[in-house]
């Protein structure tokens, strides 16, 4: 072997081992996009590191990397971030030449790229059909516990069946899918349920990314599932001791949650935190008009009279408020059907 040829194979070496320095992958194992880039780097013989990323919990690097769409896979070359699996397979597979994927010839290319195109958009189609799947809602169309859930589903835009349960006549599948508490909501996503208003929430949330309402910095998320929590306490009631009770709570969000003045509970938009209380505070007000005394004065509760006049007012939300007027006859009813049946 010549000393050209020596020259030659240790400065292809060094160059590969400079191309190959902290070669990392952020992804999920089972994501097909994911799987994508191994099958790319595995064909080209490159050794890199795996990082695990957990869907629920993504890791500050992986936010950092990718501070657009937020998602996997990423891969992390010399401390540089590519995105986007199949732009991540060319620039694996321009930077190191073996085993080439993309075809050498002009119009053979233009083809291979027509067919991933074409590829990424029976991905898209497929995922959002599997999601979308027999996605139905059961619920009472008054109850705030429904609210949260629809005004979810309009969040995220997606399309349900409505199915209007009777509250003194419940439907057999209703009470198949919660035999437990027998109660609405309950959502039924290919044929499996969900129960429990804000647990139903967040599985949404989990799955439909867009229009986020769970906040992705643990802290952030923390305080805003400690604020949901309270807020289970906050059920209006009828008696005059529990709208008493009802008056520090709303002390307690004007003092301690809005004291900064945010327009809403997650800032500048809405978050799961303003579902969860906005539904609430739809079924106090109701309560209000009822018993013809108004609790939730803007003098007493400045902040959060404003916060209920911003969150409304969103068009969505707005759209899919319930009708005061229809609203109030039907609890008015129902608390009269109650009052007959203990007296």
């Amino acid at each position: 072997m010549t000393e050209l040829t020596q020259y030659k194979n240790k400065n292809e070496e060094v160059t590969l081992n400079t191309r190959m320095e902290d070669l990392k992958l952020h992804g999920f194992w089972y994501s097909p996009f994911t799987l994508r880039v191994v099958w790319a780097l595995k064909l080209k013989g490159l050794a890199y590191e795996n990082i695990e990323e957990d869907r629920y919990n993504k890791s500050p690097q992986l936010l950092e990397y990718n501070p657009v769409h937020k998602k996997t896979p990423v891969l992390v070359h010399g401390g540089k971030p590519i995105c986007e699996s199949m732009i991540i397979v060319q620039y694996i597979d321009e930077l190191w030449p073996q085993n080439p994927l993309v075809p050498h010839d002009p119009y053979d290319r233009a083809q291979a790229r027509f067919w991933v195109a074409y590829s990424e958009q029976m991905m898209e189609e497929v995922a959002l059909n599997t999601k979308m799947e027999n996605l139905k809602l059961h619920g009472f169309w008054y109850s705030p516990f429904t609210m949260r859930v629809v005004w979810t589903l309009k969040l995220k835009g997606l399309p349900y069946e409505n199915i209007e349960e009777d509250r003194y006549n419940k439907s057999p599948q209703l009470l198949e899918y919660n035999p437990v508490h027998k109660k609405t909501p309950v959502l039924v996503h290919g044929g499996k349920p969900i129960c429990e208003s804000m647990i139903i929430v967040q599985y949404i949330d989990e799955l439909w990314p867009q229009n986020p309402l769970v906040p992705l910095d643990p802290y952030e998320r923390a305080q805003a599932m400690f604020w949901v929590a309270y807020s289970e306490q906050m059920i209006p009631a009828q008696k005059e001791k529990d709208v008493e009770k009802a008056l520090e709570n709303f002390k307690v969000l004007e003092d301690h949650c809005l004291a900064d003045k945010r327009k809403f509970f997650g800032g500048d938009k809405i978050n799961i935190v303003d579902i969860a209380i906005g539904s609430l505070f739809a079924f106090f007000v109701t309560i209000e008009d009822i018993k013809q005394e108004k609790v939730l004065v803007a003098e007493r509760f400045p902040l959060l009279h404003l916060w209920f006049d911003n969150f409304k007012n969103i068009s969505i939300i707005k759209e899919n408020f319930p009708d005061r007027e229809k609203m109030s006859a039907t609890i008015k009813s129902i608390m009269e059907r109650r009052r007959l049946a203990s007296s």
